[in-house]
């Protein structure tokens, strides 16, 4: 993982102390059994204003994380430095592919792509990170 690099994309973990029920925009509601969730998102206008973001409390509902964000406690950030929008359906397929991934919310956050969630639940935090 490069330090350096400006843009890419990113994998956020996240924790849900307990179960949320949460309308995600236009996807719909969905039931958020407590544990782990990995996102998988991309930053490829640049790392800083992205994260800050996700770090904000307060913020208009833009993005489908924006509403889980608001109900789940961030614990890690992994930054990948890339200018491939196709490396961000690479990573996700890396992390859907960790043991015990599970799609709670399909299209979560991969409404211009193909993957069927960008959005992957865990009872456990997998002990691994995932690699591009």
């Amino acid at each position: 993982m490069h330090h350096t690099a400006e843009k890419g994309v990113y994998v956020l973990a996240m924790q849900l102390q307990r179960p949320a029920r949460l309308t995600v925009g236009h996807l719909g509601v969905f039931d958020f059994p407590r544990g782990y969730y990995l996102y998988v998102g991309s930053a490829l206008g640049g790392f800083a204003g992205r994260i800050n973001r996700h770090l904000k409390r307060k913020k208009k509902m833009r993005w489908h994380i924006d509403y889980l964000l608001e109900k789940a406690d961030l614990l890690w950030i992994d930054l990948y430095g890339t200018d491939s929008h196709a490396d961000e359906c690479r990573l996700n397929a890396s992390v859907a592919c960790l043991p015990g991934a599970a799609v709670i919310a399909p299209h979560f956050g991969a409404s211009d792509c193909k993957c069927d969630s960008h959005l992957h639940y865990f009872e456990e935090l997998p002990p691994e990170r995932p690699r591009l």
